[in-house]
């Protein structure tokens, strides 16, 4: 997430360069639409579960084993769920991680000035990652954001 972070730090400077030298040179910039290209199943969600698969989350078991003729029990950490479930095992305890999928919450990919731009970002998507693409990733959509002050 850093890169992608590093940037739209980048795109804000340059924008912000950009919009300084257009106005000291008299240059009046507007927008009267953006053409946002975005995938209605890849925007973020909300799981009352706290393992739910949408999310993306590891999880693993930290278990108490009881061993033969000791005093002392033996602790494991991040055990499967397989090894948590043994006959020996006194006492398990369910982790589970930090969500691994984080989705922009709109599902944006892009945003343009023109039309024919978003649709030849979308062609060239499709394109670059036609060996890659999941099954929820087929499904881009076009949508015209008109801007008034």
């Amino acid at each position: 997430m850093s890169d992608i972070t590093a940037e739209v730090a980048a795109l804000k400077a340059q924008l912000a360069a950009l919009t300084t030298a257009a106005q000291s040179a008299g240059v009046k910039l507007e927008a009267k639409s953006i053409f946002v290209v975005y995938n209605p199943r890849r925007q973020a969600r909300w799981c009352s579960k706290i393992d739910c698969p949408a999310l993306g989350r590891k999880t693993s078991y930290d278990v108490v084993r009881e061993v033969d003729g000791e005093a002392e029990n033996i602790i494991q950490t991040g055990v499967s769920q397989e090894a948590s479930e043994e006959e020996d095992v006194t006492q398990r305890v369910k982790r589970v991680s930090e969500p691994k999928i984080k989705f922009d919450d709109l599902g944006i990919i892009g945003a343009f000035t023109t039309k024919k731009k978003a649709v030849d970002f979308a062609e060239n998507y499709f394109r670059l990652n036609q060996g890659s693409l999941g099954e929820d990733d087929y499904e881009l959509r076009i949508s015209e954001i008109q801007v008034t002050s």
